[in-house]
């Protein structure tokens, strides 16, 4: 594996659920879009969602569950991961609010794997070092 990029920051994975806990005890919740095949997808997104106090973990927490339990019980009772694709309008927009009440980064980084750098990227490399580095441009924005 290349390891032309090192990691600038210092974190571990606290389990396997997409939670990452820095060393601030920064909590940040991370999640891909699309896959890194030649055929499928046309894009590939990693995102993240960066909560900066245990305080507004629990709330986000508490909008979940209330989610669910209340406001979009019969939506949510079918699926127990919330899909942009298979969530509503409403939802979405309501999730979004709630995100920037509690003032909830988020970043992003998306491979469009139309373009022919990439294609060549995507032929030439192995699925794991393409998401490393692109976790690691992602990563560094956090800096």
């Amino acid at each position: 594996m290349n390891h032309e990029y090192p990691l600038s920051i210092q974190f571990y994975i606290k389990n396997f659920q997409n939670k990452i806990y820095m060393k601030n005890r920064t909590i940040l919740y991370q999640d891909e879009s699309g896959d890194l095949g030649l055929k499928g997808s046309e894009y590939f997104i990693i995102s993240m969602l960066i909560i900066n106090s245990e305080e507004k973990g629990l709330k986000l927490k508490k909008i979940f569950k209330k989610m669910r339990k209340y406001k979009f019980k019969k939506e949510l009772k079918i699926h127990k991961e919330i899909k942009s694709n298979k969530s509503s309008r409403e939802l979405k927009i309501f999730l979004l609010k709630k995100l920037v009440e509690l003032n909830i980064k988020s970043y992003s980084i998306v491979l469009n794997k139309k373009k022919y750098e990439n294609i060549m990227i995507l032929k030439n490399k192995s699925n794991i070092e393409i998401y490393l580095k692109l976790m690691i441009k992602l990563l560094r924005k956090l800096i």
